[in-house]
């Protein structure tokens, strides 16, 4: 470990975490002694994000659970990092490697605990709305204010879906989906030699191919060059539609490099692109970035004969369906985010009767693959039963007036009224109640999924 590396900040609150852990006598300095260091800390850069997005510090750390160990500590021993937090640290350096700066410092080290999403101490900041791509962001806003330029908006509204961020806020979930491809792209992005994954397959199953890689490049075990770095989805139909579509598209890969450090694009369907943007066409082959592309494998049959000078760039690799006990995982793994998202709830019988009606050929739809199909009729139950039951116009107006409430309670944080801070924050408290109240009403009437919702909708 670089420790010249560290800022004192960073130097102080990791000390701080070693005398926690010396204080409860435990063999290893856990994640929960250092962020209970970083909170005790109090006026670190971390701290700062963290109440900028929104985080009541003082609350975190009564919540924060005293790590537990049976195991105490000879006198002659000092406790050394656990597993957790050794990955931590070379995380948050990784971090400042990725945003381009010198030292690490509690930014970094806070990131770095955000990526170990199944340690506790991950899990509590996720449930105070801390999460990695929201510190990111925030983050990258404050260097653009330091340096004195302008912030940039963010890339969604920009022509660029940010695949990493659906698997940072839990929408995609691990699954033993296509991992010979995924290994194949992870060769190839690492190379001396560099080629450019071509992904050949049915254009929705390489989504979902694309979006478990992300989750790679996240959590899974990655050469160094790639771990962390975000995936990012040109998404063709805002561009096409800009006065001067090749001009635009220029300004967002500028905007790309500013805003998101060493990203792997994801330039979508290979002659689509040829047609449509000779600039991103020149990017893919000269290697700007690290870049994935797809095609279906009929067309890439052809290419090699046409152009076999630009198809030595490219390494196809084949994606296969998944099979029958593959999609009934992606299901099951995938069927929280759906009732999170549609705040329903699916049965069991009606998972599997998604399952099974997927098989079977759908009216006015062209025959699609098995898991493309069993998704979307999942999807399109839950929205089903979701537009029997509307949100009350009250509730609705409680939230909004919820959320300009924080706003503008951050801003006096920032500028230091804490008198008028104190009565919106008694206002907010009472809002609060009336909100979960009101919540908690309609949580008892959420509405269900059945198997005869899911039959219907395949008959309409």
């Amino acid at each position: 470990m670089h420790w010249e590396r560290f800022t004192e900040q960073a130097m102080k609150v990791l000390l701080r975490a070693k005398e926690l852990a010396v204080k409860e006598g435990t063999a290893q300095i856990g994640a929960e002694h250092f962020l209970l260091a970083l909170l005790q800390e109090g006026e670190t850069l971390a701290a700062q994000v963290m109440t900028e997005l929104g985080a009541d510090l003082q609350v975190l750390q009564e919540q924060l659970s005293q790590p537990s160990s049976t195991e105490v500590v000879p006198a002659e021993r000092e406790p050394i990092p656990s597993p957790v937090l050794q990955r931590v640290l070379h995380r948050a350096v990784r971090e400042a490697e990725l945003l381009r700066d010198e030292h690490v410092d509690t930014t970094h080290l806070l990131l770095g605990l955000l990526r170990e999403r199944a340690a506790a101490a991950a899990k509590l900041l996720f449930r105070h709305g801390i999460r990695y791509e929201k510190v990111r962001r925030c983050v990258q806003r404050r260097k653009l204010l330091d340096w004195g330029e302008e912030v940039l908006a963010v890339l969604v509204d920009e022509g660029v879906v940010d695949v990493t961020e659906k698997v940072l806020s839990g929408e995609v979930q691990l699954v033993r989906c296509w991992l010979a491809e995924r290994e194949k792209v992870k060769r190839q992005l690492v190379r001396k030699e560099r080629l450019t994954p071509l992904l050949l397959g049915h254009p929705e199953t390489v989504s979902l191919l694309v979006e478990q890689l992300a989750y790679d490049l996240q959590f899974g075990t990655v050469p160094e060059e790639l771990s962390g770095r975000h995936i990012l989805a040109i998404d063709w139909a805002q561009i096409q539609w800009q006065q001067d579509a090749e001009e635009a598209l220029r300004n967002l890969l500028t905007k790309i490099q500013q805003v998101e450090p060493s990203p792997v694009l994801f330039v979508g369907d290979l002659a689509e692109l040829r047609e449509r943007s000779p600039l991103l066409w020149e990017v893919v082959r000269g290697k700007t970035f690290l870049c994935l592309a797809s095609a279906v494998p009929q067309w890439w049959q052809e290419f090699p004969q046409q152009l076999p000078s630009v198809a030595f760039s490219f390494a196809p690799i084949l994606v296969s369906e998944p099979t029958e006990e593959e999609v009934w995982e992606w299901l099951t793994a995938h069927r929280s985010s759906y009732e999170e998202f549609h705040r329903v709830r699916v049965t069991d019988d009606a998972l599997v009767t998604v399952f099974r009606l997927a098989h079977l050929p759908q009216k006015s739809v062209p025959q699609r693959p098995l898991l493309a199909a069993a998704r979307s009729l999942l999807d399109e139950a839950c929205a089903y039963v979701r537009c029997q039951v509307l949100t009350p116009t009250e509730l609705l107006s409680l939230e909004e007036e919820m959320e300009q409430l924080q706003v503008e309670m951050r801003r006096l944080l920032r500028t230091g009224e804490r008198e008028q801070l104190s009565v919106l924050m008694e206002r907010a408290i009472l809002l609060q109640s009336r909100i979960e109240a009101m919540r908690s009403e309609l949580q008892a009437a959420i509405p269900i999924v059945t198997p005869e919702v899911v039959t219907q909708i395949t008959r309409v």
